[in-house]
Parts: C-alpha cells; structure tokens; sequence
C-alpha cells in the first residue's frame, strides 16, 4: 500500500505539473522558446537595431543566408514584409504563432520576412524566427518602405 500511495502521488504531480504550461494553440509553449547565441544586427538610415535569434530550423536558415539587404513594406499598419530571395526550411516548425511586437517572422506561404512594429493575432503558418531587442519600435510607422540590412553581429575577437 505504501508504495502504490507513493506512485500515485507521483502520477498525480506529473499531471498537475503538465496542466500548469501555458501553450499557444498550436501546441508550442511560447515561453520557452530557446534563443540561438548568434545575435542579428538591424540597420537602415542611421538606426541599429539587435536581435535575438531563436533555436529552430527556420531561424538557423534564415541567419546562414546572411547579410542581407531587402527593402521592407508596409503591409496592415502591422508589420513590414519583404519576399526572401530564396525560402527557408520550416522543418519541425509549429503550425503557427501569435506574433508581439518585435518579432521576427516567416510567413511561409509567401516567402516573406515580417518584421512586427504591432500586436498581431495567431496565423497559421506563421514562423517566429526571433525578437528585436529594443522596445521602441516607432520607426517602423513612419515610412511605408524601408531599405534594411540584415547581418551577423560581430563577436569581439579575444586577444
């Protein structure tokens, strides 16, 4: 009797353990998503911006294709998006986010990279690559298309 008590109690914690997560709908819990070390540098006019790259497929492909210079437009005074020259793999990649502001995103049916300046609702399809680091993002509103640079930040060489 002592241990069947004890392996129900032990049965009884993992359950509760496992409700306790917060998942999207598409079954990923958003809060532990990992970062890559590799960070992306952002730059257009004289704005730097630095983003934290996320552990997936998606995201590992789109750094390997980088620099990167595309001219991003104005798309549902939401985001700004541009087709890539190329699409990346969205191998075991979640069926879809509901992207913040900041984020970093492939849109697979398109192609196209979206850069969130605004909250948006869950989309199907939709693939978190990474998150910009800043929190001021009111650049982004003020012109319909910018011409951005996408790169590896460098990493200091040690002596």
């Amino acid at each position: 009797m002592k241990y069947y008590c004890s392996w129900m109690l032990s049965v009884l914690l993992f359950i509760l353990s496992s409700c306790g997560r917060a998942e999207s709908s598409a079954g990923v819990d958003e809060k532990e998503v990992k970062t890559m070390k590799q960070k992306v540098q952002i730059q257009f006019d004289d704005i730097h911006l630095t983003a934290v790259m996320y552990d997936n497929a998606a995201a590992g492909d789109f750094v390997s294709r980088l620099p990167l210079t595309l001219t991003l437009e104005d798309y549902n005074a939401t985001e700004k998006i541009a087709v890539l020259p190329e699409k990346i793999s969205v191998a075991g990649s979640p069926d879809g986010f509901t992207p913040e502001a900041g984020d970093i995103a492939y849109y697979a049916p398109w192609g196209n990279l979206a850069v969130f300046y605004r909250d948006f609702r869950y989309s199907e399809k939709l693939v978190l690559l990474g998150k910009i680091e800043q929190k001021d993002l009111k650049f982004f509103r003020k012109r319909d298309r910018l011409k951005v640079t996408f790169s590896l930040e460098k990493t200091p060489e040690k002596p």
